[in-house]
């Protein structure tokens, strides 16, 4: 992962914030494993399956919108998971902002 590690803010009533920085190469990366996660699933008409399927005509398939919501969970999953193993998470991790 190219992007640079999550930072973590101590907040009040011993809440933590965790800032992560996502580079464009690891965007575009999750969101074409997002559509190739997805092509496995549909039979788009034209491709056998188990043939690659590209990027472009599973998004116009399945739509932007749901291989980005995809990708960006993928992406924060990832990141939560690398936080644990640096400082031990207890409690409830709740999402706030980001997806820009």
């Amino acid at each position: 992962m190219a992007s640079p590690p999550p930072v973590l803010e101590k907040g009040p009533n011993s809440t933590v914030t965790i800032k992560i920085t996502v580079s464009e190469d690891d965007t575009l990366m999750w969101f074409n494993k997002a559509a190739k996660d997805f092509a496995q699933g549909v039979d788009i008409k034209g491709f056998r399956k188990g043939t690659p399927i590209p990027t472009q005509v599973v998004v116009a398939q399945i739509g932007s919108e749901a291989v980005k919501s995809k990708a960006i969970a993928d992406l924060t999953d990832l990141a939560l998971n690398m936080v644990k193993q640096q400082v031990p998470l207890v409690g409830q991790t709740e999402l706030e902002g980001g997806g820009e």
